[in-house]
């Protein structure tokens, strides 16, 4: 699918994985001769249990002990170095261990019938020995077994993560193919000169590509192939354009908004040599401070701020300052939290013995409400300021 065509060459394997292939390689052919001779110790065991000879047997029986355990350890440690490497388990160590336990199963037998016959004749020492060697026969076997399930869990365990990963790269190879499709799609649809018919036909082209081609399908699945890289690729195979970026403009034109798009300084005459003119400095005349906050402050009256009724002063936004003719800044007013005496209903008659207000307390209310109304210019300025 994309142009450049590499060579594929075979990954050397690491030393490491040699080296561990290696070792289950013997670790494995170990476990095969000590089977064999697992095998020989039974038999002899069998016999000498048949002819009477309790001390043959027992030599027989710990031989196949020793050897019963090692096999058992040797199965478990391939399993976990197995599962390290994320394969299979080997169908053939289960096999193993199922002919072991048949094998301990039968020499246990033996064992136990020459112990029943040492408790009829009253020898307990002969029994005694008997039931020693029976209970090493059956730990061993009961070992093998738990070994056994806890191989075939191993194994559930180890497939199932296996289709959990095949099912990642599955999805993770249907979402590249998706956004793939969506960006040829655009450039199917934005393709100039180019009939209805014309682009459905280009839309199932892409769609048999995306299915039936099993190299688009091989460059899906590499994640290091980059999907801009694809979709450029399928856009020149089907003979368009590559798509713009998903929500930027198109390739090669000028910003949206700007002269050449219609914009707002489109049809004033010099509005391309003030765009190309180098930005310049504050000019030298007047204080910069007044310039720059001239339009964040609007005018006010000069009552709202506690000032004399019928002037106005200048409040500024983005500083919160009150000013007065002279641009000099009023100092603020101190907090007052005591609530306002004119917020009761306009209608309701003063209680009887209530005494009569002067006129100097009746401008109070008054003073309060103007304080009031600076309270709130003075927080909404010092909320806008501070943002």
């Amino acid at each position: 699918m994309v142009d450049a065509i590499t060579a594929e060459t075979p990954s050397a394997a690491s030393p490491a994985t040699d080296e561990a292939v290696r070792q289950a390689e013997l670790l494995s052919g170990l476990t095969k001769l000590a089977l064999e001779m697992a095998r020989a110790f039974q038999a002899q065991g069998v016999a000498a249990l048949a002819a009477g000879d309790a001390d043959r047997a027992g030599k027989a029986v710990a031989g196949f002990n020793h050897l019963f355990l090692g096999i058992r350890r040797a199965v478990a440690l391939k399993a976990r170095l197995r599962r390290q490497r994320r394969e299979e388990q080997d169908e053939a160590d289960a096999a193993m261990l199922s002919e072991l336990m048949e094998l301990a199963a039968a020499l246990a037998r033996g064992v136990q019938a020459e112990g029943i016959a040492a408790l009829a004749a009253d020898d307990l020492d002969r029994a005694g020995t008997a039931e020693t060697r029976f209970s090493s026969l059956f730990l061993g076997i009961r070992r093998a077994i738990a070994l056994q399930a806890r191989l075939q869990q191993q194994q559930e365990e180890t497939r199932r993560e296996a289709e959990d990963r095949r099912q990642d790269r599955q999805d993770e190879t249907d979402g590249r193919r998706h956004a793939v499709a969506q960006g040829v799609t655009r450039a199917i649809a934005g393709a100039p000169g180019v009939d209805t018919d014309a682009k459905e036909q280009l839309t199932v082209d892409l769609w048999d590509r995306l299915t039936g081609d099993e190299r688009i399908d091989a460059d899906l699945a590499d994640t290091a192939l980059p999907i801009e890289a694809l979709i450029a690729s399928l856009c020149r195979a089907l003979g368009l354009p590559p798509p713009p970026p998903t929500g930027g403009p198109p390739t090669g034109g000028p910003p949206a908004g700007g002269p050449a798009a219609g914009g707002s300084g489109a049809g004033r005459p010099g509005a391309a040599a003030k765009a190309s003119a180098p930005a310049t400095g504050p000019k030298a005349s007047g204080p910069a401070p007044h310039r720059a906050g001239s339009n964040l402050s609007r005018a006010a009256p000069a009552d709202d701020v506690g000032g004399p009724e019928g002037e106005r002063r200048t409040h500024g936004i983005a500083t919160g300052e009150v000013l007065d003719r002279n641009r000099e800044p009023i100092p603020a007013l101190p907090e007052d939290d005591r609530p306002l005496a004119d917020t009761g209903p306009p209608d309701t008659p003063p209680p009887r013995d209530r005494r009569r207000w002067t006129d100097a307390e009746r401008t109070g209310p008054r003073k309060t409400a103007r304080d009031a109304r600076w309270r709130r210019l003075h927080r909404l300025a010092q909320i806008q300021r501070h943002g």
